[in-house]
């Protein structure tokens, strides 16, 4: 059998989003990720989605390491897997320069020494 994934996130509301994921396990996708950019706070509308849904994996794709510190990322990863059940994956990353600086005001450095 295929496994499928389903990337959501900007253009959609968070209520969208979770009628979506619920819609793709119900379809039987294997996972979906959730984007953090111009949407909604992804942590929060994935806790959402677990809460919606039964076997769907839950990932973020991807979480920016320059937006939280890592304390803050490891709490709320802890408290969506506890939420889903073992469901949630963590995807890290380092964003873009644009979205980092322009759009949070935070200064874009070399993502290996972030």
């Amino acid at each position: 059998m295929e496994r499928l994934g389903i990337a959501l996130g900007s253009g959609l509301s968070p209520t969208d989003i979770v009628e979506s994921v619920r819609l793709s396990e119900k379809a039987d996708y294997e996972s979906a990720w959730i984007v953090e950019g111009h949407g909604g706070e992804q942590f929060s509308i994935l806790t959402a989605c677990a809460l919606a849904t039964r076997r769907i994996r839950l990932g973020t794709a991807i979480s920016s390491v320059f937006m939280r510190s890592a304390p803050t990322i490891a709490m709320a990863a802890a408290c969506l897997d506890h939420f889903s059940g073992g469901r949630f994956v963590l995807g890290l990353g380092s964003s873009h320069k644009v979205q980092v600086q322009a759009e949070h005001g935070v200064h874009y450095s070399d993502p290996v020494t972030r």
